[in-house]
């Protein structure tokens, strides 16, 4: 180095350098819990045995967002089929109890 000191180049704390650290990193993305974040660091890499340099891979950071959108409607669908599965077996419930109670103590 020019100035005499010696540096290193560290991994930022959610990357896509191992599998298990990738599977993390969409969980964490799709989440949508430090979404900016993990955009702005992998549309930033550059490649191996380089650091990063702004805007070097810009179709990782496309991706992405693919991804946040599709695991967003993928999580919004299973909310509302979760929703619908427990209000169709409440319903059935409801309707069991009805049918089992005398008839002189229904209201009509």
């Amino acid at each position: 180095m020019p100035d005499g000191q010696e540096r290193t180049w560290r991994a930022a704390e959610l990357n896509c350098d191992w599998i298990l650290d990738a599977v993390i990193l969409m969980f964490t993305a799709i989440s949508k819990d430090k979404w900016r974040l993990i955009l702005w660091s992998i549309s930033d890499i550059s490649g191996r045995g380089s650091g990063p340099f702004v805007d070097a891979s810009w179709y990782h950071a496309i991706l992405l967002l693919v991804a946040l959108i599709l695991g967003s409607v993928f999580t919004l669908n299973l909310l509302v089929a979760l929703f619908v599965e427990s209000y169709t077996k409440e319903m059935i419930q409801v309707r069991q109890h009805i049918n089992d109670t005398p008839k002189c103590l229904q209201i009509k």
